[in-house]
């Protein structure tokens, strides 16, 4: 979760690392999620909308597992946060790696 300001109080400056370049602007209170949980999701919602006219019963069930599949991911980034809060060491790797199980 992004802590800071929103858009419209110049937000928070994402910074590519190598250049040095602000590459985008994010705001206070929006996620961002790893890669790989991001092409999951992806993946998830394509399936979705593609079942949605030959098979609603499957789309509906899908589009289920992937609510499901962001509150999980969603409740180990609070999980994540608050072991970073309690001083519990760096969690990055942690917190890259949450998601990559639909279950």
């Amino acid at each position: 979760m992004i802590e800071g300001p929103p858009h419209e109080q110049g937000g928070v400056p994402a910074i590519d690392e190598q250049t040095g370049q602000q590459v985008a602007e994010v705001e206070g209170g929006e996620r961002i999620f790893s890669t790989e949980d991001t092409q999951q999701m992806e993946q998830i919602a394509m399936q979705v909308m593609e079942l949605q006219q030959s098979n609603p019963s499957a789309a509906e069930q899908l589009a289920k597992e992937l609510g499901f599949m962001v509150v999980e991911m969603i409740m180990k980034q609070e999980q994540n946060q608050q072991m970073q809060e309690a001083g519990m060491g760096d969690m990055d790797e942690a917190a890259n790696s949450f998601g990559n199980s639909p279950e």
